[in-house]
């Protein structure tokens, strides 16, 4: 069961716009990995990111998919909200496409939708989902929130996780050989401690096969985390660092794009 269908972020928004009158913003994203990290300014990733995903985050819908059970639909004029838009609109896919081209650099992330910003209690976080899909491993994968005040606000919880494929989790992990040492059907017992198998279970089993392989063993060996609060303005390119991936951001208000643009058919 996805954690928001979209019908009751809309409840929400309706909700809030009670109390609070959302201001709107196109917003546009764009997240890529460093390939060429610099070695002469090391960080010591934390392993095993246990990312908690609030009931409250919003996923972006893409209106291609015709099974999204989030599909938004609006009556009163305005665009639909949390709704993927097309790679023309895009702001940042110049960005993109430079990125895109380098060897340097990985794209993991690039969508741009309408945002309701509302004020930081009310607000609700935007799930993101990005990069390759190891089993039910993302390497891109956290939340990105976004509120008002006088300024924009914008909090990063971002995970870019290294994956490895293995035929034994346990030694992998901790550097070790338990093939001679662990009781056949042990290796489920001594993995148990170690809180990063959440990151690359499913919900059933603490490890997950690979394409059904009964050996093989996507296992999350590292991350790195994107932790950061800015405060910005609209119209104005932002970027977020990291030694491992970085973050661009662009905000347009409602007011400011043009009709045929902003509003859907």
């Amino acid at each position: 069961m996805k954690r928001l269908i979209f019908s009751t972020g809309l409840c929400l928004l309706s909700l809030h716009s009670l109390a609070t009158e959302p201001r709107w913003y196109e917003v546009s994203l764009l997240i890529f990995s460093n390939n060429i990290a610099s070695e002469q300014n090391p960080e010591t990733w934390p392993t095993y990111p246990l990312l908690d995903i609030p009931e409250n985050a919003i996923q972006i819908v893409d209106p291609a998919d015709d099974n999204s059970d989030q599909k938004p639909s609006t009556d009163n004029g305005l665009p639909a909200p949390f709704e993927a838009l097309p790679e023309n609109l895009q702001y940042l896919k110049s960005q993109a496409n430079r990125l895109a081209a380098s060897k340097n650099y990985t794209v993991l992330y690039h969508n741009s939708w309408f945002h309701p910003v509302l004020p930081e209690k009310e607000a609700s976080p935007v799930e993101i989902i990005g990069g390759h899909q190891y089993g039910s491993i993302n390497e891109l994968h956290g939340l990105i929130k976004i509120h008002i005040s006088r300024y924009l606000h914008v909090e990063t919880n971002l995970y870019l996780t290294d994956v490895a494929l293995s035929n034994s989790p346990f030694d992998l992990l901790t550097g070790t050989d338990s093939n001679s040492s662990l009781p056949a059907g042990s290796l489920q017992d001594q993995l148990e401690p170690f809180g990063g198998l959440a990151l690359f279970s499913s919900p059933d089993n603490k490890v997950s096969p690979v394409n059904g392989q009964k050996n093989q063993y996507y296992v999350a060996t590292s991350s790195a985390h994107m932790d950061m609060k800015r405060r910005m303005r609209s119209k104005e390119l932002y970027y977020f660092d990291n030694p491992k991936f970085g973050m661009l951001i662009y905000f347009v208000p409602m007011e400011d794009i043009p009709q045929a643009t902003a509003i859907t058919p």
